[in-house]
């Protein structure tokens, strides 16, 4: 009696998470869709032909930024608490198959994360959605106002934890709004083209696009274009409060083209 007691919990429990994380997935797969139906889906962003971005859209990203670091620090504790227990503070490395912990407390963390991951998700969905901005501009803006920090992610703690690099689709993504930029600055009704901005954004695609040794290649590893950088520079301050630390890959995700945990 006492195991068919235990396995009627079990069931129960399963069930209750399934319409838990259902009802978030559900949310989370609603406002990309808006987002995806107002603005198209990201790889059909262009930025500006020499990259820069106007103040009023960096504004624009700040305000979503605000929004999304009210969750930072929650999900970035509960996140690492699954997948990297204690290893930030010994500094060592771990695989997300063989760092989550076992035993009840274990399984709390884990089953407290899926409706968390959804919810922080949604959170910058919605704050994308007031702020008329789609996934591709602020990708783009993403990765042109912090790639500093992602660069120097090998000398924090967060060293060789996969979530704390921009993930292979966010990448692959990127080196397609940069073929966009390319495309529009090479058009024919641009009859003064940047030939060197235009050699550069080759060099970029091609290194987004090629197998890495290090496995997480970003644009303008040399230093930004000086348009893109002199139109983040009045921002910098605003821009580095509202990085969160160890989630890039989460703070990219998207549900779309197969949603996982993995992508």
């Amino acid at each position: 009696m006492g195991c068919w007691i235990v396995a009627l919990i079990v069931v129960v429990l399963v069930a209750t998470i399934a319409v838990v994380i259902g009802h978030f997935v559900g949310k989370a797969k609603k406002t990309e869709q808006a987002l995806n139906d107002l603005y198209g889906e990201a790889v059909a962003y262009v930025p500006a032909m020499d990259g820069s971005i106007a103040p009023e859209r960096v504004e624009a990203f700040i305000r979503v930024r605000q929004r999304v670091f009210e969750h930072c620090s929650e999900f970035q504790e509960q996140w690492h608490k699954v997948f990297y227990p204690e290893n930030l503070e010994q500094g060592e490395d771990t695989t997300k198959s063989t760092a989550v912990r076992e035993g009840p407390g274990g399984l709390k963390q884990v089953l407290k994360l899926g409706p968390a991951l959804l919810r922080f998700v949604d959170t910058r969905n919605r704050a994308l959605l007031e702020a008329e901005m789609g996934l591709g501009e602020y990708q783009y803006i993403y990765f042109m106002a912090y790639i500093e920090q992602l660069r120097r992610v090998d000398d924090t703690k967060f060293a060789g934890f996969d979530d704390a690099y921009p993930g292979s689709r966010a990448r692959s993504e990127m080196a397609q709004i940069l073929e966009n930029q390319l495309d529009e600055l090479m058009s024919a009704k641009n009859r003064t083209a940047d030939t060197s901005l235009a050699s550069g954004l080759r060099s970029e695609i091609a290194a987004l696009s090629a197998p890495s040794s290090d496995g997480h290649p970003l644009p303008w590893e040399d230093g930004l274009p000086p348009a893109i950088a002199a139109s983040l520079e009045p921002y910098a301050e605003a821009l580095a409060q509202y990085y969160c630390e160890g989630i890039a890959k989460i703070e990219l995700m998207q549900k779309n083209k197969g949603f996982n945990f993995s992508n």
